[in-house]
């Protein structure tokens, strides 16, 4: 197997990227809005707990940040994984994934989310990270 350095960019390279990272995020933050508002509307209809929740990402350089993506489960659903890891269906394979077909801690408005990837789609999730110049619209993902 051949393996390859990955090719490290320019200045003007990295600058024009940059830029363009954050023009398409404010674009498509500014025309999918009121979608978004819908959703959080939806969200903050449908159960009781906060609209969006921070997960953490590794970036440039080994650095961590957090993307706000919308809330699709219940309050306290990590809280519930032991309680539900017998349904895992990555438990064979070293717990290091955790995936319930049918997740009963998935709420109404949350499998409507996720049948349309909103719930961690384009919408404020990647916009707001590219806005705050952690993420990266084009680029490798985890």
């Amino acid at each position: 197997m051949l393996c390859l350095p990955p090719r490290a960019l320019g200045l003007s390279a990295r600058m024009f990227k940059r830029t363009m990272d954050v023009v398409v995020a404010t674009l498509a933050l500014i025309l999918f809005s009121p979608v978004l508002l819908l959703a959080a509307l939806l969200i903050k209809l449908d159960s009781p707990g906060p609209m969006f929740f921070l997960q953490p990402r590794i970036g440039e350089a080994g650095r961590e940040f957090s993307i706000m993506k919308f809330r699709t489960m219940v309050r306290g659903a990590d809280d519930q994984k032991e309680l539900l890891a017998h349904m895992n269906k990555h438990a064979a394979a070293g717990a290091r994934m955790f995936k319930i077909p049918n997740d009963p801690r998935v709420t109404r408005c949350g499998r409507l989310l996720r049948r349309l990837s909103l719930g961690r789609g384009l919408g404020e999730t990647q916009a707001r990270s590219q806005t705050g110049h952690h993420g990266a619209v084009a680029g490798a993902r985890p």
